[in-house]
């Protein structure tokens, strides 16, 4: 039976809500590719199709860059940083970010490093239009990463192309507001809100803006927490990192509700 994850962002605004489907591919393909299309549902709705490669890599569809250039990345719940490559391995089917051929981009050229389980991955910061679902974020923060070596066999043999962390902003390398930080700042959700349903061997969706009552019985019941995963000890550590002369002025930290497991 799917099950369904649920972070909400406080405070509310006015706006839309998306949705994101995850498609489970046949566990057995090992060639499988990412297929993503967008429509319309109802009013102030859309909905991505994603794959999930052998129940280890749900992954979808975002765009970088004026004119779209579209990357499969992974919505990370345990990290808090968009990057994108713009270099791959050798003998790697990787979708790459170039600059030079989008309108939007602006330099920052900030090192970027990150640690994740597997290993490093490192790149430069760049400023570009990011869209996820139907969400435009302009002149957004993010990562173009050349060296993914840290991934090993798992980015070589992996079918998406970067990351999009989904994760809490005391964890953000550098203190960069995350996705979901802009999304709220942005005023284009319906409810600060996202939520997953992942199923087995089946499809699954993330709903930017709001939960899908069709996937599940019963009401949520919320508890406010006391902080998020690091605290304000982890967010002066990258506050102090930070590099970027537009961010100097800090940003709003966030309220968070998460839902209590029945």
């Amino acid at each position: 039976m799917p099950s369904i994850k649920v972070a909400l962002l406080l405070p509310l605004a006015s706006a839309e809500v998306y949705k994101v489907a995850l498609k489970k591919a046949d566990p057995a393909a090992l060639t499988a590719t990412y297929d993503t299309t967008v429509s319309a549902v109802r009013d102030g709705e859309s909905t991505i199709t994603i794959k999930d490669y052998q129940n280890a890599q749900y992954y979808g569809e975002i765009s970088v860059g004026t004119p779209a250039q579209k990357m499969a990345v992974i919505f990370d719940t345990g990290s808090s940083n968009l990057w994108v490559p713009n270099k791959k391995p050798f003998l790697t089917s990787h979708s790459l970010y170039t600059h030079s051929k989008s309108s939007t981009y602006a330099a920052n050229g900030t090192e970027f490093k990150i640690e994740y389980g597997s290993g490093p991955v490192s790149g430069v910061y760049s400023r570009d239009t990011v869209t996820v679902g139907e969400f435009d974020l302009a002149n957004y923060l993010f990562a173009e990463v050349d060296d993914t070596s840290g991934l090993g066999l798992g980015y070589r043999l992996g079918k998406f192309d970067g990351i999009l962390g989904l994760g809490w902003g005391g964890i953000s390398v550098d203190g960069v507001q995350t996705p979901l930080e802009a999304l709220v700042a942005s005023k284009q959700l319906d409810e600060n809100a996202f939520a997953f349903t992942l199923g087995d061997n089946e499809d699954g969706e993330l709903v930017l803006g709001g939960v899908d009552t069709a996937a599940y019985t019963g009401d949520f019941e919320y508890v406010p927490l006391l902080g998020d995963v690091l605290g304000g000890q982890a967010r002066r550590r990258q506050g102090r990192r930070q590099r970027d002369d537009d961010r100097r002025q800090g940003h709003r930290r966030l309220g968070y509700l998460a839902p209590r497991r029945s």
